[in-house]
């Protein structure tokens, strides 16, 4: 026993400040809050505030924010309940890292429900609403924290928005996420839909949290403005679907002479299709290295449907599918805003 505290004392002694630091925070923070049902309440109103620290602060923001020494576990006690989808589930609660992002939840009437910051000139052109809760702290405290490798400085936790639909998307496209598993491919995908103007997204069971930091990072907070259904069964996926809804299906198995002959007729060039005939149109997206599930072939069968390509050339087998889904998203829209006229 000695020698296991011995070794240890020798160990600390060689770590840095902030490792120490860190140790320390693992060693006290009260784990039992993973496994909690936090009690029915926001988490924030059991926190006690710091008293409010005024000095330099712009007007707007006066009388609210609250400093933070380092040795408080506000932050901490929050993150424990946003770090992972089991507990994000739980909470219903997630959180973002970032100006830009800050700014995009605020347009699109998301309020925080904390911000913690270490710089106010960060902060100041913002406005916030009564009830959250603002809280500067030291910087390498903050880091600890992060997934970056130069954070930002921002931390915000939200409430997850419920699921509102888009007024007047600029073309009625629905994308289907088939086993998409990594955060940053779906962040860009997303961020092309909104870009497109399409209707919303769905991802079936199997893919990443939509509500993932590194998802909402890989979209640039675009995810906020878009309809995004997460996690929804195979056969409940018709419910989503309109009944007269064209299915797409994008491969890239065939080359651009193969396409065109008669055994692989089924399939054909993206620009062949007509997309100005229906109602709703959907994109299913499979995953990297998983492509198209049996359940999405299956879910075709009730809906007229096409498997379409992409013709590429000098042997390239097949783009990402972020790349060929932007492509797909562009056509439908060029040739649905051409039918509509000036």
């Amino acid at each position: 026993m000695m020698s296991c505290l011995k070794s240890r004392s020798i160990f600390r002694a060689l770590c840095s400040p902030i490792q120490n630091k860190w140790f320390d925070l693992c060693r006290n923070v009260n784990q039992s809050a993973l496994d909690s049902d936090l009690k029915k309440e926001n988490i924030l109103t059991n926190i006690a505030d710091p008293p409010p620290t005024l000095g330099q602060t712009p007007p707007n923001l006066r009388q609210k924010i609250n400093k933070m020494d380092f040795n408080n576990q506000t932050l901490s006690t929050l993150m424990l309940q946003v770090k992972s989808r089991k507990m994000r589930k739980k909470s219903n609660l997630m959180y973002f890292e970032g100006k830009l992002i800050l700014k995009e939840a605020l347009e699109n009437g998301i309020d925080p429900l904390a911000v913690f910051f270490s710089r106010t000139d960060d902060i100041k052109s913002f406005k916030f609403s009564e009830n959250t809760k603002l809280y500067k702290m030291p910087y390498n405290e903050m880091k600890m924290w992060s997934d970056l490798t130069t954070p930002p400085g921002i931390v915000a936790v939200c409430k997850k928005p419920s699921v509102t639909k888009v007024d007047k998307p600029d073309i009625p496209v629905t994308i289907i996420c088939d086993n998409v598993r990594e955060p940053g491919n779906l962040g860009a995908l997303i961020r092309n839909t909104v870009g497109a103007g399409a209707k919303d997204v769905i991802l079936s069971k199997g893919c990443v949290d939509a509500w993932d930091p590194k998802v909402i990072r890989g979209s640039s907070g675009t995810l906020f403005r878009l309809s995004v259904l997460d996690n929804i069964d195979w056969p409940d996926m018709k419910s989503y679907i309109h009944k007269d809804a064209l299915l797409l299906v994008a491969t890239n198995k065939f080359s651009l002479k193969e396409s065109s002959t008669p055994n692989n007729s089924c399939v054909v060039p993206y620009y062949e299709v007509d997309y100005c005939n229906y109602p709703s149109i959907c994109i299913i997206i499979g995953g990297e290295t998983e492509g198209i599930s049996e359940n999405a072939l299956e879910l075709m069968s009730f809906y007229d449907n096409k498997m379409i390509n992409i013709p590429l050339s000098n042997e390239v087998e097949s783009l990402n599918s972020v790349s060929a889904l932007s492509i797909i998203l562009f056509e439908i829209k060029r040739q649905i805003m051409r039918n509509k006229g000036p």
